[in-house]
């Protein structure tokens, strides 16, 4: 009996040592099958985040540079009217560019300062040249087109702010900018009356739209 209960005890401390042995091989393993599930699933919630604010970013750029590029134009209406003399406004859709330049009678307002808002803009001897890859914190956009949309829609390449602050020619003008590719093509309008060449920016269009 007593060498039966001997061989019992060292088979209890056997088993001990043999579960202390296993628990540690656990401890400097360092992940647990839960573990890895947590860390996978905050994983994949950081990526969904972060696929998630990139594909929002599009729209609020579109929506910028479209604000900076009607703050100009509003800006160039302004000189017209201040001056009392005609600028104009030329596009050039494959050079993703714009200029304003002076075009009235008097060389004195010939020297054209860009806004704040275009503060990287190529000097010219009547005004400026402004990139749409140059807008502020903002890439990717572009000159999709300028049209006169009535009283028939016609491309156009420039028009004109008057002393009065109409833009010549009279018509309705709409200026489109895009970002993206195919199905995820998104635009935005900016449009300017006739009559008093006040511009508006409109909202986002497009199956990426936000």
């Amino acid at each position: 009996m007593e060498r039966r209960r001997q061989a019992t005890s060292e088979r209890d401390r056997n088993g001990a040592v043999g579960r202390r042995g296993a628990r540690a091989i656990v401890c400097r393993g360092g992940w647990t099958l839960v573990e890895v599930g947590v860390a996978l699933t905050v994983l994949v919630i950081v990526s969904l985040i972060a696929i998630s604010t990139l594909s929002q970013t599009r729209t609020p750029d579109l929506q910028c540079a479209a604000q900076v590029v009607a703050s100009d134009l509003a800006y160039v209406r302004q000189l017209a009217i201040v001056n009392g003399t005609t600028y104009e406004v030329r596009f050039d859709a494959m050079a993703g560019t714009y200029e304003v330049a002076h075009t009235g009678p008097d060389a004195a307002f010939d020297s054209v300062a860009p806004p704040p808002c275009l503060p990287s803009s190529a000097r010219t001897p009547t005004g400026y040249v402004y990139r749409f890859d140059d807008l502020p914190l903002l890439s990717g956009i572009r000159l999709e087109s300028v049209v006169a949309t009535a009283p028939t829609l016609q491309a156009i390449s420039s028009f004109a702010f008057e002393s009065t602050g109409a833009v010549s020619p009279l018509q309705p003008i709409r200026i489109t900018l895009a970002t993206g590719q195919g199905a995820a093509t998104r635009s935005i309008d900016i449009e300017i009356v006739p009559q008093t060449g006040l511009v508006r920016v409109g909202r986002p269009q497009g199956t990426g739209t936000l």
